[in-house]
């Protein structure tokens, strides 16, 4: 239920910030995917321990941190092609 919400939390608000006056604001937007993208380090951080202490196995551990790994690399494609805009 929860990871369900927050995907569409976060559905909507990629939504919002697309339209006016977002979608012209991109040190604003910047901001929030630069959060995004250290919340998934504290979310691999708090996954580590868990896995640890024995809260997770190793495989799904695994499983996770590719998962992770795929929206970090999108999260970063994303700021590096909005850098990229703000520059031209």
């Amino acid at each position: 239920m929860c990871g369900k919400k927050g995907k569409e939390l976060a559905v909507q608000i990629y939504g919002i910030t697309q339209k006016e006056p977002f979608n012209r604001d991109y040190g604003f937007k910047d901001q929030i995917f630069y959060m995004a993208k250290g919340s998934l380090a504290e979310l691999q951080t708090q996954l580590e321990i868990a896995c640890a202490i024995g809260y997770l196995d190793e495989q799904l551990m695994k499983e996770l941190e590719g998962k992770c790994q795929i929206v970090g690399k999108m999260l970063g494609s994303l700021i590096k092609a909005r850098s990229y805009i703000k520059a031209e």
